[in-house]
């Protein structure tokens, strides 16, 4: 009799590729305190991502009370964010009204987000500071796209709706003294360091470019 040939089993699939995450400076990976940047290659494509601090519901129901207070305080004295007394003594007064705990952590993180919502340029600040990014492309409210360098990466920010795009554009140019409209809709900003261009649509979808 001749002998069976015995079969191997099929070889087992190979594991997928584990997602790398690289720093982009190690030497510097915090650009604004709280705020740190890093590259994620997932599957054969670069990312760049933003890192910023946890905002829970409760978190917000503070500073949604806080920025009105706030706001109306930067008329008088335009360093107020920066007074540890003053934001301390109003959130204070809130987390007491709405029976909650603060510490000083908490205190550091809604000076982060009052100082890059107010003053700043809100969900895009942290690409704004960032110094080795070259342009903010916005192409529609779920399209963020950055030149890192040389690089044209994809970002890990997006804005919730067309809606919140909007309403961006328009306190953009509020910033700067124009209104934009749907009569309107374009904003062209040559700034000392920054240039702007933004077309508002409140129908389909608005975008910008801010090249540094």
């Amino acid at each position: 009799l001749t002998p069976k040939k015995l079969t191997q089993p099929p070889l087992p699939p190979p594991p997928p590729a584990p997602v790398r995450q690289l720093n982009i400076s190690p030497k510097q990976p915090e650009l604004r305190q709280n705020t740190i940047s890093q590259l994620r290659e997932e599957n054969g494509i670069l990312k760049y991502d933003t890192i910023e601090p946890v905002m829970e519901s409760q978190d917000w129901r503070v500073y949604n009370l806080l920025e009105p207070i706030v706001k109306e305080n930067l008329k008088k004295d335009p360093g107020i964010i920066e007074k540890p007394s003053f934001l301390e003594n109003e959130i204070q007064k809130i987390t007491k009204q709405l029976k909650i705990k603060y510490s000083l952590d908490y205190i550091k993180k809604l000076r982060y987000y009052l100082t890059k919502n107010i003053k700043g340029y809100g969900k895009i600040e942290p690409l704004i500071i960032d110094p080795r990014i070259k342009k903010i492309i916005c192409n529609s409210y779920d399209d963020v796209k950055v030149i890192f360098e040389d690089k044209m990466l994809p970002t890990n920010i997006s804005f919730d709706s067309n809606q919140e795009l909007n309403n961006f554009i328009l306190n953009l140019g509020e910033k700067y003294g124009i209104k934009p409209s749907e009569l309107s809709p374009i904003m062209d900003l040559k700034l000392p360091n920054i240039q702007i261009y933004a077309e508002y649509n409140p129908i389909t979808t608005s975008s910008f470019a801010i090249t540094k």
